[in-house]
Parts: C-alpha cells; sequence; structure tokens
C-alpha cells in the first residue's frame, strides 16, 4: 500500500542556499531559503497543488506563477521571475548545509560538532565565496598550513582536512553532479601527494571510506 501524499511537503534547504519542494516528483527552486520571496513561492505553489487534489497540471509552468507571488509580496518583477533553478553552489552553501545535516546527526555529541563549525568556519573566510568546485588541493594544502601555524599538530590539522572529504562525500550524496564528484577524486590524489612530498614522516590525510567509489562515478558518467 503506497503512502497517501502529504497536504503540504516540506520546504528544504539545497545545498545551492535556496529553499526547494519536491511536487509530483519534481524539485522547485524557491530563492534563497526563508526569504519573503522563497517562502511567498511556496505558498503559491502549494495552493496550486492543493487546488488540484494534491497534484499539478501535466502543462504546469511556473512562469504562471509569478504574478500571484509579486502580489503577496510586492516584490520587483526581477525578482520574482529569476530563474532559481540556475543559481550555483558555492562553498559556504556546501558547509551551511552540512551544519545543518550535523545539529541532528551530532546531536548529543557538541565536540563533533565544535570541530565541524571550526572547519566550515574557516573554509568559508579561505573559499566561502568560491563555486563548490573551485576548491581543489592548492587551497585545501594552504588551509591545512593555517591549521598548523595556528598551533596544532600537523597530524591533527590532516585530520581537520580529512572532514572536508566527509564533508563533500556528504555533499556529492545530496548533489550527484559529475563535477562535484571529479572534483573529490582529483582534489584528493593531488592533495595526498602533496602531503607524503612535504611531510614523508607525518599521517597524510586519508580517503574516507567510501570515497574512491563515490569519486569514480564522476569518472565513468
Amino acid at each position: 500500500m503506497s503512502r497517501p501524499k502529504a497536504s503540504a511537503p516540506s520546504l528544504r534547504y539545497h545545498l545551492s542556499g535556496q529553499s526547494v519542494v519536491t511536487l509530483d516528483g519534481r524539485d522547485f527552486y524557491l530563492g534563497k531559503h526563508n526569504t519573503a520571496e522563497s517562502i511567498a513561492r511556496y505558498a503559491v505553489l502549494i495552493a496550486e497543488y492543493q487546488a488540484g487534489g494534491l497534484s499539478l497540471p501535466p502543462d504546469f509552468d511556473q512562469e504562471t506563477l509569478y504574478a500571484r507571488v509579486k502580489a503577496l509580496i510586492n516584490a520587483p518583477d526581477a525578482i520574482v521571475s529569476q530563474d532559481q533553478s540556475a543559481q550555483p553552489i558555492l562553498v559556504r552553501h556546501v558547509t551551511a548545509a552540512y551544519q545543518q545535516h550535523a545539529k541532528t546527526y551530532y546531536d548529543t555529541d557538541p565536540a563533533a560538532r565544535g570541530k565541524i563549525a571550526k572547519v566550515c568556519s574557516d573554509l568559508d573566510v579561505i573559499a566561502g565565496g568560491l563555486l563548490a568546485t573551485e576548491l581543489g588541493p592548492v587551497l585545501l594544502k594552504k588551509q591545512r598550513d593555517l591549521w598548523v601555524k595556528s598551533g596544532v599538530s600537523r597530524n591533527y590539522a590532516n585530520t581537520l582536512t580529512n572532514m572536508v572529504f566527509r564533508i563533500y562525500k556528504w555533499a556529492v550524496s545530496h548533489e550527484p553532479s559529475t563535477n562535484m564528484t571529479r572534483f573529490l577524486n582529483l582534489a584528493w590524489r593531488s592533495f595526498r601527494s602533496k602531503c607524503e612530498s612535504d611531510q614523508p614522516n607525518s599521517v597524510s590525510p586519508e580517503c574516507p571510506e567510501g570515497c574512491r567509489t563515490t569519486a569514480n562515478f564522476g569518472e565513468h558518467h
């Protein structure tokens, strides 16, 4: 027996920093998360969905909702009608999404949440405005060296660096794009090589379990 449809499917945070809702198996990107514009788009979409008996018309076009959204929030046409699905995924979007995930996953482990918050905050400083796929081995090595200069051991700095790969592995599982998975694979290989040549007796970052499998998917698709 199939599960009954929800009358108001939940509004979720997407890696791009937008709100997203799934209706009839289709994802609708609604703009920056928790803004008046995204909430208005959600309200109008849900009203349309409910009016159709928990279904959208086969020929449904999101363009038809812009006038109703504009009436709700009195926003300029450029804001109401902008293409939401084309928004890029930045490093700061990935770190923000992972920290949201960590609040639930590590709800009984404040130490883990604190370590994650530090890694994400430091990444945002050095690369937050870059595309998620632009965080390569050069920046990762720079960040590792900054951690070492702050007084932590190289082994602990490598532990923090491993967390970056875990964050990206999680991101890939939620946004399985070819570019993201290729980044994970190529950055890992290059960064590990740099670590080993720089400090041959130190503990090099280890690829998180399943990393190569995930990355190989990106190389063959």
